[in-house]
């Protein structure tokens, strides 16, 4: 089983989150809006410096790892359902969600403002959404929020 996970970056003063896009090479969900984050690696002290350590790897915002918040976790399994389990489970993966909060000292500077330094191999773009356009944004891909 794989062990992953991910980071929300908030920040407080413009209410916004993170939000990064995967380059349209990858071969999982190509072009997709996704938080930042990624597989635990065997020398991470612990899944919150797992957690801090991918989310600089791919944005190069820095925060320290015991700031991290955990949110829920989230268990993936492939195939699906059981009517597709014709063949044996091909991926099984575990992944964690961390809060950081976006800590800014200069009080004229927004998130918006922050030089993001992307992993062109993993990230091509990024916004900063408002929390208040999520029920939007969740209502687009039809879920019932």
């Amino acid at each position: 089983m794989g062990l992953g996970v991910v980071c929300l970056l908030w920040c407080r003063r413009s209410n916004k989150i993170l939000l990064t896009r995967r380059p349209k090479h990858m071969r999982t969900f190509p072009r997709a809006w996704v938080l930042p984050g990624g597989g635990v690696d065997i020398d991470d002290v612990s899944l919150r410096h797992a957690a801090a350590r991918e989310l600089f790897e791919e944005t190069g915002v820095r925060v320290h790892p015991e700031d991290g918040v955990p949110l829920g976790m989230w268990e993936s399994v492939y195939p699906t359902t059981k009517s597709t389990r014709q063949r044996p489970i091909t991926g099984h993966h575990l992944v964690i969600f961390f809060l950081f909060e976006l800590q800014i000292a200069n009080e004229s500077v927004h998130s918006t403002s922050i030089q993001l330094d992307f992993q062109h191999v993993e990230v091509d773009a990024a916004i900063w959404l408002s929390v208040n356009d999520l029920p939007n944004v969740l209502a687009y891909v039809k879920y019932d929020i």
